[in-house]
């Protein structure tokens, strides 16, 4: 039965982690209502209003598939929603990795990797803002892929390899 399943889920997420992801979900949308709620347009949003995210000439083969789950036009909302909960799901992971206990630690990291300049930044480039948070997410599941008490190294390394085929930088999360 699905509540059963929900249930048994609930009861496997630690309360830090829901701190954490809840702080971020808050944060995120405080930190970012005007960028999420209005278009605050760059050179590439005038540029880009719809765009297929054919990128195969500089390394991002996989950023058309991740975008094609939400839309290919910049869509402020869509993307800024989708954006701040991958980058809530990565500080989970984050606080999973640095074994943190503490909800307030917790939900204080969650707050911070939401709110933090990048972010900002990642949203000005609303169009690809998604596929570039799911490359975060990636980013920190292979770390944490690596770092638990049984690494899965196939696991880490196919992660590493999908967030690389989105966006490159997020590399250096994964080794940080």
């Amino acid at each position: 039965m699905p509540e059963k399943i929900l249930k048994k889920l609930n009861e496997r997420i630690l309360p830090q982690w829901k701190a954490c992801f809840l702080s971020a979900l808050v944060i995120g949308l405080l930190a970012h209502l005007y960028k999420i709620t209005g278009w605050l347009p760059n050179w590439d949003s005038l540029v880009f209003r719809y765009d297929p995210q054919n990128m195969l000439g500089i390394g991002r083969w996989f950023l058309p598939v991740v975008c094609s789950f939400s839309s290919f036009y910049d869509l402020p909302f869509l993307n800024g929603i989708i954006s701040i909960l991958f980058h809530a799901l990565g500080a989970v992971c984050i606080c999973k990795i640095l074994k943190v206990e503490n909800k307030i630690t917790a939900a204080l990291i969650g707050a911070l990797i939401v709110s933090f300049p990048t972010v900002t930044s990642v949203l000005m480039y609303n169009y690809v803002a998604d596929g570039y948070s799911i490359a975060f997410f990636m980013s920190t599941l292979a770390a944490v892929f690596m770092t638990n008490k049984k690494p899965n190294y196939i696991a880490a390394a196919l992660l590493i390899a999908l967030s690389s085929g989105i966006y490159q930088a997020y590399l250096t999360v994964t080794v940080m």
